[in-house]
């Protein structure tokens, strides 16, 4: 049998009423999201590491300094 007749098939028999069709459709489309979930989070979980070394750390101000210091917005600043 061709593949694309076997995928032609399941989606027919599954528009058609098919419990069992539908059943795989929707598992494959549970493990395509759950795959694309975890290479996402895969890309995340490497993303924050870097090469190198740090030199200084600390909180630097940003905005508006002199109006009201309560509304001050702070960033951390690495060197």
């Amino acid at each position: 049998m061709d593949i694309f007749a076997a995928i032609y098939g399941t989606f027919a028999s599954a528009f058609a009423g098919d419990g069992q069709s539908i059943a795989l459709l929707g598992a494959l489309y549970v493990c395509a999201v759950m795959l694309s979930t975890a290479i996402y989070l895969w890309l995340i979980w490497q993303w924050p590491s870097t090469r190198g070394q740090l030199l200084a750390q600390g909180v630097a101000p940003f905005g508006a300094t002199e109006l009201v210091p309560a509304q001050q917005n702070h960033v951390t600043k690495v060197a």
